[in-house]
């Protein structure tokens, strides 16, 4: 359906009105944090892909209390420490847990130690407390750290300490499949905590080849969090590889600017003849940063890409349901885009790179 000049001025003027009095309320429309990339099985917004991540150690997290394993608990604390570390995704209190058991990758931490002191697994304490005072891949709590080096580990156990690696390559293999660099840094971080705390044989190979993997990864999607994490994890030798060579080949890459926070995914509905406002985070100042937008729907869609003052800097309003929008900012600042729809509802798809 065609739009004529006055709804065009009309939709134009209401993203910028609309812009200044959510800027002078001083809070953003949206929270990047609760969306992203991916769908269902039944075609609907998963979010972030990392999610996928945390649910798993959602599950290591309920496995490890129910059946005193303190292996799963420390993956569930590790895992959730890799996660929390990054920019944008799902927070792992948000999936893991309630507020009768603590949750946070500290507590599960603490819990997989005071287990493992209990039943005579040193290695796993001692990983433990590396990993609690660890500020660049782990937890950076020095006071849990002593906490857990004082305590007193029971007799050694002749049993082996092992865990299941088909979890570890299920979240690897969606990373892959999903091109997640979020989720290939946990699996990596995981395949290290085994190594170190357990007595799974890990190919180190095969363990420098995923952190390679990934760093490339995040390197071409702009996650800096995520290059910084994966260069500590490769040279650190109480909690990763201890490889200097990897980490500095991690860290020579160049990093893909774009938004400030990586590659920005949202999906989701657009009612007929609505709009929908779209946080996408900063962008960096001097760097060309392009949005498109894809709608699924019987109507026409339109986009107006707006700054943390309420300009409309960028737009597409022709006929069709994909929009294509690029700014080059002048100083290092957050942005939104409205979506319009005119006719029929649309599920829209939406990238700023």
């Amino acid at each position: 359906m065609g739009k004529t000049m006055l709804q065009v001025v009309t939709a134009v003027a209401l993203a910028a009105l609309t812009a200044s009095a959510v800027w002078a309320a001083g809070a953003p429309p949206l929270n990047p944090r609760t969306y992203g990339k991916g769908h269902t099985e039944e075609g609907k917004p998963e979010g972030i892909q990392a999610k996928t991540a945390v649910t798993e150690i959602a599950h290591w997290a309920e496995e490890g209390r129910e059946d005193g394993d303190p292996v799963r608990l420390l993956l569930a604390g590790v895992g959730g420490a890799i996660n929390d570390h990054a920019t944008t995704g799902w927070e792992t209190k948000d999936l893991v847990g309630d507020d009768e058991e603590p949750a946070s990758p500290a507590a599960l931490l603490e819990e997989a130690a005071d287990l493992a002191a209990e039943e005579g697994y040193p290695t796993l304490v001692t990983f433990a407390g590396y990993f609690a005072a660890d500020d660049e891949v782990g937890l950076g709590n020095p006071a849990l750290a002593r906490r857990i080096r004082n305590l007193d580990v029971g007799e050694d156990r002749d049993a082996a300490l092992t865990v299941a690696g088909s979890s570890l390559d299920r979240i690897a293999r969606r990373g892959r499949s999903a091109e997640d660099p979020q989720q290939l840094t946990i699996a990596a971080a995981l395949w290290c905590a085994v190594g170190h705390a357990t007595d799974e044989r890990v190919r180190r190979s095969d363990v420098a080849d995923l952190i390679e993997e990934a760093g490339e990864m995040a390197a071409d999607q702009g996650r800096r969090d995520l290059v910084d994490v994966l260069i500590a994890l490769a040279g650190d030798e109480q909690i990763g590889l201890g490889d200097r060579d990897l980490a500095d080949e991690i860290e020579e890459q160049p990093v893909r600017k774009s938004p400030v926070y990586g590659t920005q995914y949202w999906c989701g509905y657009v009612g007929g003849n609505c709009y929908q406002w779209v946080y996408l985070g900063p962008f960096w100042a001097g760097e060309y940063t392009w949005v498109d937008a894809v709608g699924y729907g019987w109507g026409d869609l339109d986009a107006f890409l707006v700054d943390e003052n309420g300009n409309v800097v960028s737009w597409d309003t022709d006929y069709t349901s994909i929009c294509w929008m690029g700014v080059t900012p002048r100083w290092t600042g957050p942005f939104w885009v409205c979506l319009v729809s005119y006719g029929g509802p649309s599920y829209v798809e939406l990238a700023a790179h």
